[in-house]
């Protein structure tokens, strides 16, 4: 996705830097409609930059996806509780 020439716009940010966030928290919130008809792309990358710390990250569903119903990645953690 490559938004960098709408300088912010289209998005607004729910969680604050440092905020302390758990699953299913909004992080941030986004113009679909804006982006569809600004953006380059609306392909909306995962990015998990510390990967060693999960056993398993098995992907479940690619393409369009539902917020809220849509599970599109398996992670499993490497933390025993």
């Amino acid at each position: 996705m490559d938004t960098v020439q709408l300088e912010g716009k289209g998005f607004e940010r729910i969680a604050e830097e440092g905020a302390v966030v758990k699953a299913g928290d909004p992080l941030i919130k986004y113009d679909y409609d804006f982006l569809k008809a600004n953006a380059k792309s609306i392909i909306t990358p995962v990015i998990i930059s510390n990967y060693e710390d999960y056993a398993a990250l098995n992907l479940v569903e690619s393409g369009t996806a539902t917020a809220g119903e849509t599970v599109v990645l398996n992670v499993k953690s490497n933390i025993i509780n």
